[in-house]
């Protein structure tokens, strides 16, 4: 799991830090920090998580997220401020969680315990075996489907690469739990990534991608539920 924080002030970049290598996780996880709310580098890489301050002098944590959202539009952002007034604001980045600095230790322990439940179904691997040979071990988190081509599967990440396994689709349920993953079977050949879809439209998934991805009939109330349910989760 990589984790950003954006602060001004190295105090408190030494004081979060402090609190996510105290808090006890099954998660593996590397730190970046930037001082500059303006350094290109934030943008070069997606991260798993986003501490940002809300009150920085180059660019705000507002509208660094909106940056971000822009080009990472599954970001997970947790905003950090001495002002409480802000939380309303931030409901426009779809923030995770608002640590208010006059209450920093409660709300760091609630707001790692909310992520590390939200972030640890998508740092599940899978190993994908290619049919040219190629071997890659993703995190299901960065696969947006799996669909069904005759007798080979085709996997389709985040980051819109894409291989194909000669592997049925009754092979890949037989090995994964969907629930556990965060995905749900939405037609007989197709397999999505709840944490991949933008919205859900009459019978179709739209895809982060812009991808439009049939619902069966008799699938549709079950994944309109699951959908719905993810949806709660995530609030």
């Amino acid at each position: 799991m990589k984790i950003c924080i954006v602060d001004d002030e190295q105090e408190q970049i030494d004081r979060l830090q402090e609190y996510i290598n105290q808090h006890e996780t099954f998660l593996e996880f590397k730190t970046i920090t930037f001082h500059d709310s303006t350094d290109v580098n934030i943008l070069v890489e997606e991260f798993d998580l986003y501490f940002l301050d809300i009150d920085m002098p180059k660019r705000t944590g507002f509208e660094l997220a909106k940056m971000i959202q822009k080009k990472y539009p599954d970001a997970i952002f947790i905003f950090v401020s001495a002002h409480s007034e802000f939380v309303y604001d931030s409901f426009k980045f779809n923030a995770f969680y608002f640590v208010r600095k006059f209450t920093f230790e409660a709300d760091m322990i609630d707001a790692l315990h909310l992520a590390e439940n939200k972030l640890k179904k998508y740092a599940k691997k899978y190993e994908i075996n290619s049919v040219d040979g190629e071997k890659q071990i993703v995190n299901f988190g960065n696969i947006l489907y799996f669909e069904k081509m005759i007798n080979q599967l085709l996997v389709t990440l985040t980051n819109g690469k894409t291989y194909t396994e000669r592997k049925s689709m009754k092979q890949l349920l037989q090995e994964v739990n969907l629930d556990l993953v965060g995905f749900v079977l939405i037609n007989a050949g197709t397999c999505v990534n709840l944490k991949g879809v933008n919205k859900l439209v009459d019978s179709e998934m739209v895809m982060s991608n812009g991808e439009h991805l049939a619902i069966s009939r008799r699938r549709f109330s079950d994944v309109r539920n699951a959908y719905h349910r993810f949806l709660m989760e995530s609030e």
